[in-house]
């Protein structure tokens, strides 16, 4: 089943998150006696380590400057005209349509 843009976005944004919890997760689990909870912070620990793996294999197919539009967007949550700022593009817009057809490219790889 294919993946649409709008899951990518959202998949995206969760990364930061997914790998703060995972490792948070691990943390706890180590210091966990009981195999029952072992087993349920398990679970919840493969949520996010399914969203780190997904974004991991995305980003592999991206180059360096696509990488870097995606974490100012996505992973450090920076709007387009700062984006546009901080990499020295003209204008938002430009920023909008380039992050656009990266997802696009994404969208294209993924399967």
């Amino acid at each position: 089943m294919r993946i649409n843009q709008k899951e990518i976005e959202i998949i995206l944004s969760l990364y930061p998150i997914a790998k703060t919890r995972h490792v948070e997760l691990q943390e706890v689990l180590v210091k966990t006696q009981s195999a029952e909870l072992k087993a349920e912070i398990m679970e919840k620990d493969d949520f996010y380590t399914k969203v780190i793996k997904t974004v991991d294999e995305w980003t592999n197919c991206l180059t360096q400057e696509e990488l870097i539009l995606i974490d100012y967007r996505y992973f450090r949550g920076y709007n387009y005209q700062i984006i546009a700022n901080e990499t020295n593009y003209s204008n938002h817009s430009s920023v909008l349509k380039i992050i656009k057809k990266i997802i696009k490219k994404i969208e294209r790889n993924s399967y």
